[in-house]
């Protein structure tokens, strides 16, 4: 486009370039309808930002990345948009030939300026009824198709009135508690204490057996503390066996052979040849 504009004078792409934005502008309006109707607070949000950035900034990304990218069904839509839109600048802009600034006649809406395509440039095109007439049918064709086919599957339009619904359910029921909660906070205040009782079972939160308080010590209960003590002191003793020749504890003897044999055997003989005597 700028070499167009450096070599031509003028460039011919951005007209058609913007009747493709504006059809992604008008999917996004049309979803923002969609959203304001089913009361889906995220997508509505969403909605308004990429449109404000698109119509006023010409930046189509929060809409691409934002919403189109989500739902695949868009594109299905927003092409009829485009295709209306490209059909109309084509027939009128060779019905309706532009002169540039060299006095040669262009069919086609032409610019000698490089501009982002939004409402506050429209006035940049050579034609400008041309393409003013152009976007807005490629703006309200993506825009109707969206509202009359939605954009969503059936899946995603039940997954998205179910949020709806947890949203309008989370805003009536935090009243309703806020209410509840000051209600028993004055019960509360205004009720005689209760009298003490002594407490005769403990209850726990999941489905067991319960034990009275009153019932002797269930000796049950010591069974794995008793396992563990009884391994502890068979392990205790194991360690503390000694050879009956030259009294060192076995596991030490038994390391000291699998790794320096020699010393072991020699060590071993030693303190026999000692007990001997």
């Amino acid at each position: 486009m700028i070499m167009n504009i450096n070599t031509l004078g003028y460039d011919f792409i951005q007209g058609p370039m913007g009747v493709w934005n504006f059809a992604c502008f008008g999917a996004t309006a049309g979803v923002l309808f969609l959203s304001i109707r089913d009361k889906d607070k995220d997508m509505r949000q969403t909605s308004i930002g990429a449109l404000a950035a698109g119509l006023l900034g010409g930046v189509s990304e929060p809409s691409l990345y934002g919403i189109h990218l989500r739902y695949k069904l868009i594109y299905s839509r927003m092409l009829v948009g485009c295709g209306v839109g490209g059909v109309v600048i084509a027939v009128m802009g060779w019905l309706f030939p532009a002169t540039v600034a060299s006095g040669e006649t262009v069919h086609g809406v032409t610019t000698t300026a490089f501009a982002f395509t939004s409402l506050l440039t429209v006035p940049v095109f050579n034609q400008m009824w041309v393409y003013g007439v152009s976007i807005a049918v490629s703006f309200f064709t993506a825009m109707i198709m969206i509202i009359m086919l939605d954009y969503r599957t059936p899946e995603q339009k039940a997954e998205a009135k179910a949020r709806a619904a947890a949203q309008s359910a989370k805003a009536v029921n935090g009243g309703d508690a806020t209410t509840a909660t000051a209600t028993a906070a004055v019960a509360v205040a205004d009720a005689p204490a209760a009298a003490a009782t002594a407490t005769s079972a403990v209850f726990a939160p999941i489905a067991a057996t319960w034990y009275p308080l009153t019932m002797p010590a269930i000796r049950c209960s010591l069974l794995v503390p008793s396992a563990r003590a009884w391994a502890s002191s068979r392990l205790t003793a194991r360690l503390r066996l000694r050879c009956p020749v030259c009294c060192r504890p076995l596991l030490r003897l038994a390391m000291l052979l699998v790794s320096r044999p020699t010393m072991a055997l020699k060590c071993w003989y030693t303190s026999a040849l000692i007990r001997l005597r």
